[in-house]
């Protein structure tokens, strides 16, 4: 008993002694202590039609202090313990600012609200500007342009599943049918026509995704959009799929549902376009091959001309894509659709993403955390691939961010869809 009573002793007396790494961290008690705020517009671009929604994030920062106990050389270089003060700044919760104290305005003093609309001021860029207790942020500058004046010839694009399985895994998708299918193509067409969102730069793409209802050879399908294959145990299913499973291109977008990687959607960019004077900017080493006729190519992987999905994909866009999902699925079919038909990431990490997706009107990220909210970093003489400015913070609502409520596309997104839907071989499916 004297013994664990000692060796109790001896751990709370060796404990007490020793430092944590934060012995304080003071918060200034009064937040009108302001010492930063930043303001964040929700694009980089407006479209002066009063209808467009431009949004603000405006944040606060207090000082803090905190003490922390270093190691550091005295004059006799031995190593001593020494207490410093660390100062730095935190985010004040929004619910601790009253309204009141929150001002948006335009640089000259105009007051802004925070949601903007305007139908004047095309071709110039506004610049705003926020204060809390009175400590301005930074100038953040939006360019205003004037509504589109777009005239897309309407596009309607059938597509067919392939819900490819074995007798052992049938069960698995037989939730998978017409009704299913055509809730997550219902949004995916809100999107497509910019329905779901005021967003400051989206127009309609003038393109419908309708599930096909005869087959190749011209008879009505059992079920509407849904072709069901059902292969023996064993059989090579990509050799089966490429031989019989890839209906006309020029007709039909053909979705696999079956059992391919779960865990990424291997969606392929465009690889060819008309040399009919159109251009795609594409990434290094991407660019698109010319071709004078369509029949001037053929494809060596049927991926090459559809999208190939897992199933488990399906029903996590199904969920999605009902009226009660809230967003912020990692996987989503309007995601899947942008990068078919060209458009490239928005974000980028340290081993996926894209460096830029050539469209004036996103804001690009450094993807570190899987949330809604996101935020922009400056450009370096040797990173150039975040153009919107450092700091930015956004609730992300394009269709080509990670996580995101998915429900827009910008209108240089639009742009680059269309041409590839009206040039590129292989994405020139319609109805």
């Amino acid at each position: 008993m004297k013994v664990l009573f000692l060796m109790i002793l001896i751990s709370v007396l060796v404990f007490s002694c020793e430092k944590a790494e934060y012995e304080s961290f003071r918060t200034y008690p009064d937040v009108s202590q302001v010492a930063r705020v930043s303001l964040s517009p929700n694009s980089p671009v407006l479209i002066a039609d009063g209808k467009a929604e431009l949004t603000f994030k405006v944040k606060a920062y207090m000082g803090v202090e905190d003490t922390r106990t270093i190691e550091v050389k005295n004059e006799d270089e031995e190593v001593i313990l020494k207490d410093s003060v660390f100062t730095d700044t935190i985010e004040i919760t929004a619910d601790r600012i009253p309204q009141n104290e929150i001002k948006i305005y335009l640089e000259d003093g105009t007051p802004v609200s925070e949601v903007f609309t305007t139908t004047e001021h095309m071709g110039e860029t506004l610049r705003f500007k926020a204060a809390v207790y009175g400590v301005e942020s930074e100038v953040r500058e939006v360019r205003i342009i004037e509504k589109p004046k777009v005239s897309f010839e309407p596009i309607t694009v059938p597509i067919i599943f392939h819900v490819v399985y074995t007798t052992q895994e049938e069960y698995q998708y037989e939730s998978i049918g017409t009704d299913m299918l055509q809730e997550i193509l219902d949004r995916l067409n809100r999107v497509m026509k910019n329905e779901l969102k005021n967003a400051p730069s989206s127009v309609d793409l003038n393109v419908t995704f309708v599930l096909a209802d005869i087959d190749q050879y011209g008879k009505a399908l059992k079920e509407k959009g849904v072709n069901r294959v059902k292969l023996n145990d064993g059989e090579n299913k990509d050799l089966y799929i490429k031989s019989n499973l890839v209906w006309d291109p020029m007709r039909y977008l053909n979705v696999w549902i079956g059992e391919a990687n779960e865990y990424t959607i291997d969606v392929q960019l465009p690889r060819y376009i008309l040399d009919n004077g159109s251009f795609v900017q594409m990434a290094q080493y991407q660019d698109l091959q010319k071709v004078k006729d369509v029949s001037d190519i053929s494809y060596w992987t049927y991926k090459e001309v559809g999208i190939s999905l897992n199933k488990k994909h399906i029903y996590r866009m199904a969920n999605a894509s009902s009226p009660d999902a809230a967003g912020g699925s990692g996987d989503r079919f309007e995601t899947i659709i942008g990068k078919f038909y060209g458009l490239y990431p928005t974000w980028k990490d340290k081993y996926n993403g894209a460096l830029d997706d050539f469209c004036s009107d996103t804001y690009t990220y450094f993807r570190i955390y899987s949330r809604p909210e996101k935020w922009t970093y400056e450009a370096t003489a040797t990173n150039k691939e975040q153009k919107n400015g450092h700091e930015i913070y956004f609730d992300s609502f394009n269709i080509m961010d990670e996580h995101s409520f998915c429900s827009t596309i910008t209108y240089e997104q639009a742009l680059r869809m269309r041409t590839v839907m009206e040039n590129c071989p292989f994405r020139m499916m319609r109805k």
